[in-house]
Order: structure tokens, then sequence, then C-alpha cells
């Protein structure tokens, strides 16, 4: 839960709202909703797997995340 001090922003996640805090990276996001290996696009730009631990969050972004699955 976020402190009275901390903003709140809202971003779409898989075109549905969500509400963090400033500050809030990637990689947190994805812990929370349980994504271990998937692809992140963020306002139509792929990030780069080596950027999810960096990547800040920021207010309206448009955050797709898509499962990636093994095949054979």
């Amino acid at each position: 839960m976020a402190n009275r001090d901390e903003m709140i922003m809202n971003i779409d996640l898989n075109d549905k709202p969500v509400e963090i805090t400033e500050g809030y990276l990637l990689r947190d996001l994805l812990k929370q909703f349980g994504y271990q290996r998937c692809a992140v696009i963020i306002n139509g730009k792929h990030i780069l797997l080596k950027d999810y631990e960096s990547c800040i969050l920021k207010n309206n972004d448009k955050v797709k995340l898509v499962r990636i699955l093994g095949g054979g």
C-alpha cells in the first residue's frame, strides 16, 4: 500500500488500468503479476531483457506483457 507521500500513477497493463507508485520498476510489476518469462512492450517499444531491472514505469504508460511459451 502506498504512503500518503507517494504519488500514485496509472498505467494500462494488457489493456486494464493498474495503479502503481512513482518510481515503480518493471521488474516489480512482473513479480507482482507472476510473470517470470515474458516479452515486454511499453508504449509500442520492445524492452530488452537486460533493461527489466532498471526500467522505471511512468504515468499513463501502455504496458503489454506476453508470456513466452516453449514448444517443440
